[in-house]
């Protein structure tokens, strides 16, 4: 017998809850038992993929649990619940995200070969979702996928929409990320830009600028 998807929404919503508990707590050993038995009920139960909302859950559902089992090590988990979100990814779904997961399933497990292949399925495939780009960034200089490449900046700022106070958010985090990378590459004057970029577009109580003291302090 299928179920009503308000209760497909509910088991959905109680995971990522739970989930989000867990994060903030940095995944205790009891969260993570919890999250295990919330996931396989929530797998367990069959639904109707035919009808959009409840494979639009299913979806986020299976998306959810690759990140569960990622936080809890298990990353034959991650990859094959990632693969299954793949396989039924709804109309209003982002695949970005997906590859985005394997990216870093296959990084935890130093694949290489697979970062790199789904670090392209992103640039491919795009998101228009800031965080999903500051993610690649991250994983981008890591494992030095692109060499003098600025594709994702200027992804970044061809999909980010808007203007005002949200947008210099992002673009501020955005920087502060880029400062990052430029310091694991050892450069150090491209950092001091990015971070000084950064704390211009935040405002004056804002922590980036305790991070662009913090570089100073080291030099």
């Amino acid at each position: 017998m299928h179920q009503e998807p308000w209760s497909l929404e509910a088991r959905y919503l109680l995971l990522l809850n739970v989930l989000q508990k867990a994060r903030e707590e940095k995944f205790p050993q009891n969260l993570r038992v919890t999250l295990k038995r919330l996931m396989f009920a929530a797998l367990s139960k069959d639904t109707c993929i035919e009808d959009e909302l409840c494979k639009r859950l299913k979806f986020l559902t299976l998306l959810t649990a690759s990140e569960i089992s990622l936080q809890c090590g298990d990353y034959l988990g991650c990859i094959s619940y990632a693969n299954n979100a793949l396989e039924i990814s709804p109309p209003h779904g982002d695949p970005f995200f997906v590859h985005l997961q394997l990216c870093r399933a296959y990084a935890a497990q130093e694949d290489l070969e697979n970062v790199r292949n789904e670090y392209m399925n992103c640039l491919r495939i795009k998101t228009v979702d800031q965080i999903g780009w500051i993610s690649l960034k991250y994983l981008e200089s890591k494992f030095k996928l692109q060499k003098d490449s600025n594709v994702i900046d200027t992804n970044f700022q061809r999909y980010s929409t808007g203007k005002g106070s949200s947008w210099d958010m992002w673009a501020a985090v955005f920087g502060l990320v880029c400062g990052q990378c430029y310091i694991w590459d050892k450069d150090f004057l491209s950092a001091e830009q990015a971070l000084a970029h950064a704390c211009s577009l935040g405002d004056t109580d804002s922590c980036l600028l305790l991070c662009h003291g913090i570089f100073f302090s080291d030099f």
